[in-house]
């Protein structure tokens, strides 16, 4: 069986979302792109429970020493609290010059979160209503997986990483954190043979940190965590591969859970996980847990590799996990990866791991708040494309039918297609904004909106934003309030 290597990079790589214009003839999706899968939703809402959970929350690092200070900042951390979090976990990352090096410090290019940095997004996560976990990173600067660590003098770096993490732990302290996470995915120094080693660091934590603990454990390594009896909470990062298809049902992502066959092996992962819960008899927390918007979504989760663009696939895996673990006692919660402090993140063609603008985000929402029934989430695929008639296509006005969809737990009221940008030199001949209605939780309807293509152009990229209502008449954008 291969190896499942973890480690979590960011992916900034864009790729169009690509309408390509149908022959004379109607065309009812394209394959390869994303309106070949728009019309493959994710499951039935109204068949899916609430999440019972305590936590609900997303990871949020930064690898820029005063990113959390900016005005960006403030508008990711608005963004996830209006998606139903409960919980966000500030992730801060220092590092060593190389795998084998002892000692572990701030990036001197600036690539770790400054003190005051990390303290304001603490204090800013809290000001919105969300409980804060505080899970500092190891990265080695040349590029060596934090997996892999390999220090030429244990001792020395062991005294290192106390010092850093009680650091932390002060801090954590001292701005009121919820949660507190004594390292991440260090799986060559967690065994059997480094367990006083933790003892002395998770000693040093308790000793000026007074809440509750945990380690985010890689899949590699999770079931010979050797320290795990001096710690609160379980943590896990659950990226185990689920299906080798290019675009899965939600069906098959499910089964991957406890039936996976593919590229590696045969295997339950849920079984694995269950009997190391019950074997330490503590709660979890998948302390990572994510998926990319691309083509095989779930077959190798950890990748980073390039990959064409697939919000629906991305959507999709969130959906089959919710639904999977939605009935998990043991269970505390998810943090999901990542939401990404940066201006402009997310969005139709990213194809990192943020849910952020992206059809995802409308899953996460739904799952989040319908337990407290606070708000719609509109998911918008596209049914079909065409020439509407000879004389459509002679006169260049391609009509694309989209289907809107609510999948929150509360009525969608007045919404209105406000806008549609595409590239190429294509206009929206449709004049907007364009009324689509209400909605009730699960209902759905379509609109057809025309573009004029000018001759020459048989691709073009396009998006339609619309606006909705809540009972109390909150505006709502979906899938992000358009550009200005």
């Amino acid at each position: 069986m291969k190896s499942l290597l973890t480690a979590v990079f960011l992916c900034l790589a864009l790729v169009s979302i690509i309408v390509l214009l149908p022959a004379i003839s109607n065309v009812q999706g394209l394959p390869g792109s994303e309106i070949a899968l728009a019309a493959a939703s994710t499951s039935d809402p109204q068949t899916s429970a609430a999440s019972p959970w305590s936590v609900q929350g997303y990871n949020y690092p930064s690898w820029w020493q005063d990113e959390y200070l900016s005005p960006a900042s403030a508008v990711a951390l608005d963004s996830m609290a209006s998606t139903g979090a409960s919980w966000v976990a500030i992730v801060p990352t220092q590092f060593m010059a190389t795998s084998s090096s002892n000692t572990i410090g701030p990036d001197p290019d600036g690539q770790t979160a400054t003190d005051a940095a990390v303290a304001k997004a603490i204090d800013d996560a809290h000001a919105r209503g969300l409980k804060v976990m505080l899970k500092p990173h190891v990265d080695a600067k040349d590029g060596g997986n934090r997996v892999d660590l390999s220090p030429s003098n244990r001792g020395l770096w062991f005294a290192s990483y106390r010092q850093m993490i009680v650091s932390y732990a002060t801090l954590a302290e001292a701005h009121h954190v919820e949660l507190f996470s004594v390292g991440t995915e260090l799986a060559t120094m967690s065994g059997a043979d480094k367990y006083t080693d933790w003892a002395n660091v998770i000693g040093g934590v308790r000793s000026v940190y007074s809440g509750p603990l945990t380690y985010a454990a890689s899949i590699n390594e999770f079931a010979s965590v050797s320290f795990e009896g001096l710690l609160d909470y379980l943590g896990l990062d659950f990226y185990y591969p689920l299906s080798d298809s290019a675009q899965p049902t939600t069906e098959e992502l499910i089964r991957g859970w406890t039936d996976y066959s593919g590229t590696y092996g045969q295997a339950n992962w849920m079984q694995r996980v269950e009997s190391w819960q019950a074997r330490w008899n503590k709660p979890v927390i998948f302390t990572e847990l994510g998926y990319r918007s691309i083509t095989n979504v779930a077959q190798t989760p950890w990748d980073c590799s390039p990959a064409p663009y697939d919000g629906y696939n991305q959507a999709r895996a969130y959906d089959a996990a919710f639904q999977v673990l939605k009935d998990k006692a043991w269970l505390a919660g998810i943090f999901w990866w990542d939401w990404e402090a940066g201006e402009n993140m997310g969005g139709p063609g990213d194809v990192g791991y943020t849910v952020r603008n992206k059809p995802a985000q409308s899953v996460v929402t739904s799952w989040f708040t319908r337990g407290s029934n606070s708000a719609p989430a509109v998911q918008t695929q596209v049914n079909s494309i065409s020439w509407n008639s000879y004389q459509d296509y002679l006169d260049r006005n391609l009509s694309v039918v989209y289907n809107f969809t609510n999948i929150g737990g509360t009525q969608a009221i007045n919404g209105e297609v406000i806008s549609s940008r595409a590239n190429n030199s294509v206009n929206t001949a449709t004049l907007l904004p364009l009324a689509l209605g209400s909605l009730d939780s699960g209902s759905s309807r379509t609109a057809r909106i025309v573009y004029s293509v000018p001759n020459g152009i048989d691709s073009f990229r396009t998006l339609a934003y619309t606006s909705w209502l809540d009972a109390v008449g909150n505006h709502h954008y979906f899938p992000e309030a358009p550009p200005a």
